[in-house]
């Protein structure tokens, strides 16, 4: 498992919290439904960014492990 950068928790952090209080404005401040909708979807955007930048990234790595497995079992076994 890979260790979590101090950024990375930071941010995370940061994305909860705006989450909570997004979900507090919607929930107790009685707002109008336009600014409830502007305050889903400017939440959201980084949410889904978020997510998909990391399922990529843990895609590319996973590509990455598959082939240097492959070429280490190569290697180590002298097949050509």
């Amino acid at each position: 498992m890979r260790k979590m950068k101090l950024v990375h928790r930071a941010f995370i952090s940061g994305v909860a919290f705006t989450l909570f209080a997004a979900g507090f404005a919607v929930r107790f401040l009685s707002l109008p439904a336009w600014v409830d909708l502007t305050i889903a979807g400017i939440v959201a955007a980084p949410v889904v960014w978020v997510a998909r930048s990391e399922l990529i990234k843990r895609r590319a790595e996973k590509r990455f492990d598959e082939k240097l497995a492959w070429r280490i079992f190569v290697r180590d076994r002298k097949v050509r």
